[in-house]
């Protein structure tokens, strides 16, 4: 194999979400030590107790801060 830079990784969750905000487009969220660029939320406002959500996001090793 050959590594010609830092580590990267993509992220997919999708489930419900009861009361609590969904995260913004840009916005950093962490899962098992890594922080993910959120790329994409796409919400179904189908109940007003719950929302169904799908988040996708980027990592990139090193990563923290953006422009």
């Amino acid at each position: 194999a050959i590594k010609l830079g830092k580590d990267t990784g993509t992220i997919s969750v999708s489930g419900y979400f009861f009361g609590a905000g969904l995260p913004a487009v840009n916005s950093l969220i962490a899962l098992e030590g890594k922080n993910f660029w959120v790329d994409k939320v796409t919400e179904q406002e189908s109940n007003t107790e719950f929302q169904k959500a799908e988040i996708t996001g980027k990592f990139w090793e090193g990563v923290d801060t953006k422009c």
